[in-house]
């Protein structure tokens, strides 16, 4: 789902939905070349030939509880708030009446941070990051105000806009996220003993010792994320590893021995004490969502003081030379 994908269809005109070599599926939406896959489905780019538009289409691998949360949890958003800065949910079902392969199409969006990340060269400058926290941020609060958090916090899991104008930062990949609001609209209650789940580079220190994950796990992910986007790397990555069981164990007392000032070089000060906020929060604590927007925008503007519509991102400034 890159930009680059895009912008073929926009030099090509429509000829990416008129390809009759592409499979169509239900009649509707046409099959083109695999972007992505995961353990549990693969993403392919599309195109609606009766929307005319062009999407993502998700593809089941084998029959998972993965394949089924994301589904659930992508419905629930798109309900409760349709202008979520999430991949629009279009279409799920199978292929045809004879098939057990599920699919579903959502919006096509751009490169993910990861992609982008690699393309400026591994590092962020103190701006670009600013901007992705207040943004990630905003996601946060928009996806935990519906009862839900994501639990795989990444740079891939969250993609830019179409167009460069589009400052905003979507999240997506919902296959790991759960509900801490229950059915009687009380917060889940705290437990112990859980298999840690997401990615262990950006996972929370409670998530590796198998704590139950609430609001507070994604917002510690979310400064591993920004550490990582700002200096090239974690202190814990190229560890040798055994095997899973040891991997979380050894990555864990890696970030338990990291000191402060090893974690934080190179970075604002604003992010030294989101680090320190994020790891003292309580379980069912609602994080300060405004205030963590404002902090790392009093940075931004402090390094980008002109009018905030003419900033544009590292990928941008660097595609337009």
């Amino acid at each position: 789902m890159s930009l680059n994908f895009l912008r073929q269809f926009i030099d090509d005109g429509d000829s990416g939905g008129n390809d009759t070599n592409e499979e169509l599926i239900v009649g509707r939406f046409r099959k083109g070349a695999k972007v992505g896959t995961g353990s549990f489905g693969d993403v392919f780019q599309g195109y609606d030939i009766i929307g005319k538009t062009h999407v993502a289409i998700k593809q089941e691998l084998r029959e998972s509880k993965t394949f089924n949360r994301e589904l659930d949890i992508m419905r629930h958003l798109q309900l409760m708030n349709p202008n979520m800065c999430i991949p629009k949910l279009f279409y799920d079902g199978t292929q045809n009446p004879n098939s057990s392969s599920r699919f579903f199409v959502m919006e096509l969006l751009g490169k993910n941070l990861s992609d982008l990340h690699k393309l400026c060269g591994g590092t962020f400058t103190c701006a670009t990051l600013c901007m992705i926290a207040t943004e990630i941020i905003s996601r946060f609060e928009e996806v935990h105000e519906q009862g839900v958090v994501h639990r795989d916090v990444k740079p891939q899991n969250f993609l830019v806009g179409r167009t460069p104008d589009d400052k905003r930062v979507y999240i997506c990949d919902f296959g790991l996220s759960g509900r801490y609001i229950d059915n009687n609209g009380n917060h889940i209650l705290f437990q112990t003993g859980l298999k840690p789940i997401g990615t262990a580079r950006y996972a929370s220190m409670r998530v590796h010792r198998g704590y139950e994950r609430s609001r507070r796990d994604d917002f510690e992910a979310l400064a591993y994320v920004l550490m990582y986007l700002i200096n090239g790397r974690l202190p814990w990555q190229g560890l040798k590893l055994k095997d899973r069981t040891h991997k979380w164990k050894v990555i864990l007392a890696k970030k338990k021995d990291s000191t402060l000032e090893e974690l934080c070089q190179n970075c604002p000060n604003v992010l030294r004490d989101f680090v320190v906020y994020c790891r003292a929060m309580r379980f069912n604590q609602r994080p300060k969502y405004a205030y963590w927007r404002k902090r790392f925008m009093d940075v931004f503007q402090e390094v980008f003081p002109g009018d905030i519509s003419l900033f544009k991102y590292d990928w941008v400034t660097k595609q337009d030379h």
